[in-house]
């Protein structure tokens, strides 16, 4: 980025890189971001539930159930995701 350039984005300078352009993380935030504020109709992801349901499973030494909770989420998670063509 030169002197006479602005950036569009109000970023701190330690988020662009030598060409000019935001690093790919702060580009996936804001993509992230953006799409949460345009999509408000659709449940964005939560793990806690997911995660507390595995974590139960382990706690109970039931290792068969904790894969079969995480193979399921993954199954789902996929096709929500190719249903709602984000991929």
């Amino acid at each position: 980025m030169t002197a006479d350039t602005k950036p569009v984005l109000s970023l701190p300078a330690a988020q662009w890189n030598k060409a000019g352009a935001p690093h790919a993380t702060t580009q996936t935030t804001m993509a992230s971001y953006i799409n949460y504020k345009l999509t408000p109709h659709i449940k964005h992801y939560s793990a806690n539930k997911l995660n507390k349901s595995i974590y139960d499973a382990l706690m109970a030494g039931n290792d068969d159930e904790a894969k079969h909770i995480a193979k399921s989420a993954y199954v789902y998670a996929r096709s929500r995701m190719f249903d709602n063509g984000r991929f």
